[in-house]
């Protein structure tokens, strides 16, 4: 199950880029507020998009350690391959994007070693992410995630492994009357 999550929570990272023009990259995200994401994701796209950025190489560094990732993005700026490479250079972790005509993802690929993993994604009438299910290599059905909206805020991220009639995981978020974020509130029924 932890790749379905590492699927979802990079969809909920592309997921609003139809919808608002970048990815919100926020809804697990607490330490920083929602708005510097917000910015931050919507310059980084509208700067691939004016650029005409087919591809990009990014290096990362941890001591004297580096590994690097790949990507490339279509002419809306939109990201459709990310690859990453660890030290010894080897292709290790791999997602693939497919939109919408309205710019949303509707499908992705996770590959991780001979693992792979892809979902398919649902959109309420008002655009916003409603449902994303899970499935593995060989088409099995493995979980699904459902997010609850109410003027445009998130209420509850709910997962379910497989068919199970009880969630797995479950994310409540709580706002001040002034609309910023509160809290969030974790529930597993592994706890």
């Amino acid at each position: 199950m932890k790749y379905f999550y590492t699927l979802l929570f990079n969809l909920i990272a592309f997921s609003s880029v139809a919808q608002h023009g970048y990815p919100t990259m926020v809804e697990f995200q607490m330490h920083y507020s929602e708005d510097y994401y917000l910015q931050k994701n919507r310059s980084e796209k509208e700067s691939i998009q004016k650029n005409k950025v087919e591809s990009r190489t990014i290096v990362h560094f941890s001591g004297d350690k580096q590994t690097k990732s790949v990507e490339t993005y279509d002419h809306n700026g939109n990201i459709l391959t990310y690859d990453h490479f660890n030290i010894k250079g080897d292709h290790t972790i791999s997602y693939t994007y497919t939109y919408d005509p309205k710019q949303r993802p509707v499908f992705y690929t996770y590959r991780y070693g001979k693992k792979q993993s892809w979902s398919r994604v649902e959109y309420d009438a008002s655009g916003s992410l409603k449902r994303s299910r899970g499935y593995n290599s060989k088409g099995d059905f493995f979980g699904r995630e459902e997010f609850k909206r109410e003027d445009g805020k998130m209420l509850a991220i709910t997962i379910w492994e497989k068919d199970s009639l009880s969630p797995y995981k479950r994310l409540d978020y709580e706002y001040y009357e002034d609309g910023s974020l509160k809290t969030i509130r974790y529930f597993s029924s592994q706890n």
